[in-house]
């Protein structure tokens, strides 16, 4: 069966980020690290300062393969570290998605350093993917929004909705 649409039309660029980001590379298959789905694409930004972000999104053969593959998938991204703190989902954050089939957003705070990460994984259809950031002065819940709202945005156009 052929892909809904383009696997790289729902890749997200330096565009939707604050100024002084920097895209690392132009996405591909090898900046997707996980060994899952048909097809794959990862792209990753970061700053000079504060650390950076990827996002990576794959295709699953199927309905019920994607589904299977979100969970897994979910469940490792979201797997605590020895170093992290729980995941959680901040009191001033309230972006919900309405067009992913599952998705899951959280925060954590690295134990040493107090640096907080947070990032969505999501199921659309055939497609999975990761946001993950480091938040910063650089990176606002503001941002953060701003950019899930764009992820969205491209399944949603790539499913005709």
């Amino acid at each position: 069966m052929p892909p809904p649409c383009p696997i790289e039309e729902l890749m997200i660029d330096i565009s939707l980020f604050p100024a002084d980001w920097s895209q690392n590379s132009l996405p591909s298959e090898r900046n997707a690290p996980v060994r899952w789905g048909v097809d794959k694409l990862g792209v990753s930004f970061s700053t000079q300062e504060y650390g950076g972000a990827i996002h990576d999104v794959y295709r699953g053969r199927n309905l019920n393969d994607a589904k299977k593959g979100y969970l897994n998938l979910s469940e490792s991204w979201f797997q605590l570290r020895e170093d992290e703190g729980e995941w959680y989902i901040p009191s001033d954050f309230n972006y919900e998605s309405t067009v992913a089939d599952q998705y899951r957003f959280g925060c954590s705070i690295h134990k040493p350093s107090g640096f907080q990460t947070c990032q969505l994984s999501a199921q659309y259809n055939v497609y999975v993917t990761r946001f993950y950031t480091g938040m910063s002065p650089m990176m606002t819940y503001k941002d953060l929004e701003h950019i899930l709202r764009a992820i969205d945005s491209k399944m949603a156009k790539c499913f005709g909705q």
